[in-house]
């Protein structure tokens, strides 16, 4: 039962530990313009519940899909070099008995468990036709011309990835991380999102010097975001 006992606290400080490092990276996961497929399971279409949603949500794979080992195996891939799986927990009752005034008493007891699934990007070598398919109401070729022209005219401008599942700026390495279009509830919404992170950029030192390194709840980050705010507005309104 210890073992038990450490498996959960193990889990739960995982769990703790990257909402906290989301935090301070200026990552909100509960304000957001953009959609986030539910985590699912690729095999059997089954949405993951309750704690196991953060555990995986909070990753920046842009595949909601996951699988365990063997069931990529079955589909006639494999996991990519290097990669990890992250721990999904389940409660499991096993059945013990226990003599009760002289009689023998069948009881359950709850033990914590958990195991590892890979997401889809973790993955290789899957047949196309195996992957299902979203429908987006936002496509990749979907802009708006004044909006791509601003971006455009940005003369000397940080990096821009569209890499993750969240929106933010990284100060010292000068790259703004962005979802994939297809992921906005609609285009306006995309471009309010990246005009927000690239007005954060503007205070990088190369150019009006004025971030630094801030954390979530402190008052350099209240008024970064104002600045943020503002300043995605005034783009918006040209």
């Amino acid at each position: 039962m210890k073992k038990n006992v450490k498996e959960k606290v193990d889990v739960y400080t995982i769990v703790t530990e990257r909402i906290i490092k989301m935090l301070e990276e200026n990552k909100v996961p509960w304000k957001k313009p953009w959609k986030s497929h539910m985590p699912t399971n690729m095999i059997s279409k089954k949405e993951y519940r309750g704690l196991n949603v953060f555990m995986l949500s909070l990753t920046d794979y842009s595949s909601n899909y996951w699988m365990t080992f063997k069931q990529v195996n079955q589909l006639g891939g494999k996991i990519k070099k290097g990669e990890k799986g992250y721990p999904v927990v389940y409660w499991k009752y096993n059945e013990y008995t226990k003599e009760v005034d002289g009689e023998n008493v069948t009881r359950k007891a709850p033990l914590f468990r958990y195991y590892l699934v890979f997401n889809l990007d973790q993955t290789e070598n899957i047949p196309e036709k195996k992957i299902p398919v979203i429908n987006e109401t936002v496509k990749e070729t979907d802009s708006i011309k004044l909006a791509e022209e601003i971006v455009r005219k940005y003369k000397d401008k940080p990096t821009i990835r569209h890499d993750r599942k969240s929106a933010f700026y990284v100060l010292e390495d000068d790259v703004i991380h962005m979802p994939p279009k297809k992921d906005f509830n609609t285009i306006e919404d995309y471009y309010s999102t990246l005009f927000h992170e690239m007005i954060h950029s503007t205070g990088h030192k190369s150019r009006l010097d004025r971030m630094t390194k801030t954390y979530f709840g402190s008052e350099k980050y209240s008024k970064e975001e104002i600045v943020a705010e503002l300043g995605a507005s005034f783009l918006c309104n040209n």
